[in-house]
């Protein structure tokens, strides 16, 4: 997962180089590994293991410095260092994929969770919640928290700039069917097969888009 999240990030870099408008800032490799990472750590927490404050303080160190690196760098450092706020979604999602394997047995508890979740989420970006807090502070010159939060905002995963009335994430509730019918077993291995094929989406649109 981290070797993909690299690749797609010196990809998503050579397709910037291309662009003339949006940039491409697809990695959801980087996203999937930071909640590896974390539920890792809590099977860590949770057997007792005897190296566990080590491998959490390595792992909050690393994020600190990632953070920065991302941060005051470069982007394309994104999928070098698996940070949990520099990736695809944001600190938000990472938190999610954490929360549903917490709840992972409960499936009642994960369709009211994933439910609310995308409703609080499509909501905040919908309405503009982010960008009116900020234009607020802006305005009444509450200078110190305004550049506080325009920092802050953006490594959770909410943009601070305009209203999205038109934003499709909602449609994120269509997966829930699925996570609900999922037995537990483990179906025919096609794990390559979606790496891959993620990246190539990806760059055929960008290909296409330049074209048309």
């Amino acid at each position: 997962m981290y070797l993909f999240g690299l690749g797609m990030g010196i990809l998503d870099y050579i397709l910037n180089c291309f662009a003339d408008g949006d940039l491409v800032s697809n990695n959801i490799f980087v996203t999937l590994f930071c909640i590896g990472v974390i539920i890792r750590l809590i099977e860590y927490k949770r057997d007792n293991h005897p190296k566990f404050l080590i491998y959490l303080l390595c792992y909050c160190i690393w994020q600190v410095v990632g953070l920065f690196i991302c941060y005051y760098v470069i982007y394309l450092f994104v999928g070098f260092m698996g940070n949990m706020f520099f990736n695809e979604g944001g600190f938000v999602f990472v938190s999610l994929g954490v929360l549903l394997y917490l709840i992972k047995d409960n499936k009642k508890y994960i369709a009211i969770c994933y439910s609310l979740f995308c409703f609080l989420f499509s909501f905040i970006t919908m309405a503009g919640i982010v960008p009116r807090i900020i234009s607020r502070l802006d305005y009444y010159d509450y200078d110190a928290l305004y550049y506080t939060l325009r920092v802050v905002f953006p490594l959770l995963g909410f943009n601070v700039i305009w209203i999205d009335r038109y934003s499709i994430q909602w449609m994120m509730i269509g997966a829930l069917p699925f996570i609900l019918f999922y037995n537990g077993k483990k179906g025919k291995s096609m794990k390559y097969f979606f790496y891959i094929f993620y990246p190539a989406h990806i760059l055929i649109f960008f290909i296409l888009s330049r074209v048309l």
